[in-house]
C-alpha cells in the first residue's frame, strides 16, 4: 500500500514539472513572437534612417570632396605667391646691386 502512495505522488509531482514546463515553453514562444512583432515594425524605421543616413553620408562626401579641390586651389595660389615672392626679392636685390655700382 505504501508503494502505490509513493508512486502517486511521484506521478503527481512528475505531472507538476511537466506542466511547469510546458507553461515555461509556452510563455517563451508567447514572448519571443512579441519581441518579433516588435522587430517587424522597426524594421521600415531602420530602412528609413540608413536611408537618412545615406544622404547625409554622400552629401558630406560632396563637401569633402569640394574642400579637398579648393585647398589644392589655395595650395597652387600659394606656391605662385612664394614664387613671385622669390622673383621680387631677387629683383630688389639686382636693383640694389646695380644702383650701388652706380653710385
Amino acid at each position: 500500500m505504501r508503494n502505490a502512495r509513493s508512486g502517486s505522488v511521484l506521478t503527481f509531482i512528475l505531472f507538476t514539472l511537466m506542466l511547469c514546463a510546458c507553461a515555461t515553453m509556452a510563455l517563451a514562444v508567447f514572448m519571443m513572437k512579441e519581441k518579433g512583432d516588435h522587430y517587424r515594425k522597426m524594421v521600415p524605421i531602420i530602412k528609413q534612417n540608413y536611408e537618412k543616413e545615406k544622404l547625409n553620408y554622400s552629401a558630406l562626401e560632396k563637401d569633402r570632396i569640394e574642400i579637398k579641390e579648393e585647398r589644392d586651389r589655395l595650395k597652387k595660389d600659394y606656391d605662385e605667391q612664394v614664387k613671385l615672392n622669390e622673383e621680387l626679392q631677387e629683383n630688389l636685390i639686382k636693383a640694389k646691386s646695380e644702383s650701388e655700382k652706380g653710385k
